[in-house]
């Protein structure tokens, strides 16, 4: 299966750049849904060996691949969380939801 690269063209310096910068599959030869796929195993399988094997895909490209989406979650984390101005409420609120939320999983 052959990934196609989509490019678009800036509207303002007219450059075209690859629609996946950005994102956790920019330059992944692998189809977006197979690594997603693989990704979405890990915590039912439980092993990085283990996905490998159901997936046919190498142990270090799983490894590759969780720490490319690891990375990114990070730098998503921060960006969107930082300088938070919740009152005591709010937060208050956030850990209700989580506890309820654990209390039923």
């Amino acid at each position: 299966m052959v990934k196609t690269i989509m490019f678009s063209l800036c509207k303002t310096c007219k450059r075209c750049f690859s629609e996946t910068r950005g994102t956790i599959f920019f330059e992944l030869n692998t189809p977006d849904e197979e690594v997603l796929r693989a990704l979405s195993m890990i915590p039912e399988k439980g092993s990085i060996r283990g996905v490998a094997r159901a997936t046919g895909h190498g142990k270090d490209t799983i490894c590759r691949w969780l720490e490319i989406a690891g990375t990114h979650a990070e730098e998503f984390t921060i960006y969107f969380l930082k300088n938070l101005t919740l009152t005591r409420v709010e937060v208050d609120e956030i850990w209700s939801y989580i506890k309820k939320a654990k209390k039923y999983n």
